[in-house]
């Protein structure tokens, strides 16, 4: 019924609701510059590659599931889990 009143074209009712919420909400199809500086973060982007002797790595209410430490001590990584750290194969670690 829309439409007959209107009588425009769903394409054209589509092509003018895209161009409405761009200029609305300022939408591009690709984020320019979606990376903040390390300064700037919350979680630097380098926690992913810490490494250093296994007493060392970071503790539990900082570490975020999943998170990766290299122990040099161990010679290989090691992942934070819900309540401890496990090696590659899913032993315990350490808590």
């Amino acid at each position: 019924m829309l439409l007959a009143e209107n009588k425009m074209k769903p394409e054209e009712i589509k092509q003018l609701i895209k161009e409405a919420v761009r200029q609305e909400v300022n939408f591009s199809s690709r984020k320019l510059a979606d990376t903040p500086t390390d300064d700037l973060m919350v979680t630097p982007r380098g926690y992913v590659n810490l490494n250093g002797d296994f007493a060392d790595r970071p503790i539990s209410s900082v570490a975020t599931l999943g998170q990766q430490y290299f122990a040099t001590d161990l010679n290989y990584p090691v992942f934070r889990g819900t309540a401890s750290w496990f090696s590659a194969s899913g032993s315990i670690v350490g808590a």
